[in-house]
């Protein structure tokens, strides 16, 4: 949003609420209680929509602060090497090890991201957009899908880890440092974002299409530093936060859960059954109650499935059994049944864990150069 349509917006609202109190003073009954009501009700819905714009406004504000700080900081930086920038470990890729195996049916929105990338900009800056949604929808696993199958395209593709400012600051130093950029250290944090950033910038479109993609993203505040600020490249977001759509991504899609028909398909894809090949009446009803009962929710469906699968059961058994013991299933077990289930070694590397990210957990972490320095609660590591 530009300051001059901010402005604009800004006036058409007072203008509307001064109509608005024109026509109140000309028509209500000023005793009359439930007619102040009706005006404080408006008054707070105008101040809500001018707080709004003006909210936009300072993003805008914020981001192009950043913008400047990063071109005085990528000055500096060019001054202080001579190393070219475009010296760099290309092709690149650190996707998740994990693949979409089991990807299904989102080929209608790989295709939306593919239109958008391919038409060329109107604004200055990289194409760029959100993939929105409910968690456990699928999001990442679009994401990842789009980015694997478009390897070729783009010799380039940078994969962050965008939940917290530790991940930022972790995915920008990997990168750096497996990109093999002059001066990037593994635990120079600042220097590696900047080397990053301005690689991003100065890298040849013609040599070398670059894809960027932070997932996860949780608030525009914590991923503006390290918005790439190119004119040209591909950056996808996946966040659960809708309005990565309207900043700083040109544009969104929302992943929605699957309707009734594609979450019976993916329920037969996740269990490897082909409608096609004589499954029973029986077994598309279950899949379909299946389906609606979990609102088909994808992560749901392949946690369910997996059940399935492990058990040797049938849909129509599981169905049963899930509408028998619905609450245990939903329901969180309690610590006495963790440590039922768990030695004393795995539930101490379990309180270890937790501590971390989930994602990309170094073995390294977890092999002692001196197994004399364990605490003999963690002496299962030597």
């Amino acid at each position: 949003m530009h300051l001059e349509e901010a402005a604009v917006d800004i006036f058409v609202e007072l203008i509307s609420f001064q109509r608005h109190c024109i026509k109140f003073l000309r028509d209500t009954d000023r005793e009359a209680e439930t007619g102040w009501q009706e005006f404080h009700v408006g008054k707070d819905k105008v101040k809500t929509s001018i707080d709004g714009i003006l909210e936009m406004v300072w993003k805008h504000v914020r981001f192009a602060s950043h913008v400047e700080e990063m071109q005085r900081l990528q000055m500096i930086l060019s001054l202080a090497t001579n190393s070219p920038i475009s010296q760099a470990n290309i092709p690149f890729s650190n996707l998740p090890v994990t693949r979409n195996a089991r990807f299904f049916d989102r080929d209608n929105i790989i295709e939306k991201i593919d239109d958008h990338f391919a038409r060329q900009s109107m604004t200055k800056g990289p194409r760029s957009l959100a993939l929105y949604g409910l968690g456990g929808v699928g999001k990442t696993h679009v994401a990842l899908k789009y980015a694997s199958v478009k390897t070729e395209e783009f010799p380039a593709i940078l994969w962050i880890k965008g939940e917290t400012a530790e991940s930022l600051v972790q995915s920008f130093s990997e990168i750096a440092v497996r990109l093999k950029l002059h001066g990037a250290g593994i635990s120079k944090h600042e220097e590696n974002r900047i080397l990053v950033l301005d690689w991003l910038q100065k890298t040849n479109l013609l040599a070398c299409r670059w894809l960027l993609v932070y997932d996860n993203a949780e608030t525009f505040e914590l991923l503006l530093k390290y918005w790439p600020v190119a004119s040209q490249g591909s950056v996808t977001i996946t966040s659960r936060n809708h309005s990565f759509a309207y900043e700083p991504a040109e544009t969104g899609i929302e992943v929605l859960p699957f309707d009734r028909q594609s979450g019976l398909g993916f329920i037969l894809h996740m269990l490897s059954l082909d409608i096609a090949t004589g499954i029973s009446s029986q077994d598309v009803q279950s899949s379909l109650q299946l389906s609606d009962k979990l609102s088909g929710h994808a992560f749901a469906i392949s946690q369910m499935t997996g059940l399935i699968h492990r058990r040797s059961w049938s849909i129509a058994e599981f169905i049963a059994i899930y509408d028998r013991n619905t609450r245990q299933i939903h329901g969180m077990p309690g610590i006495n049944s963790l440590d039922a289930s768990l030695s004393q070694g795995c539930a101490n590397m379990l309180g270890i864990m937790c501590y971390l990210t989930p994602n990309s957990i170094p073995q390294t972490l977890f092999k002692p150069v001196d197994v004399q320095d364990l605490p003999p609660e963690l002496g299962f590591l030597s």
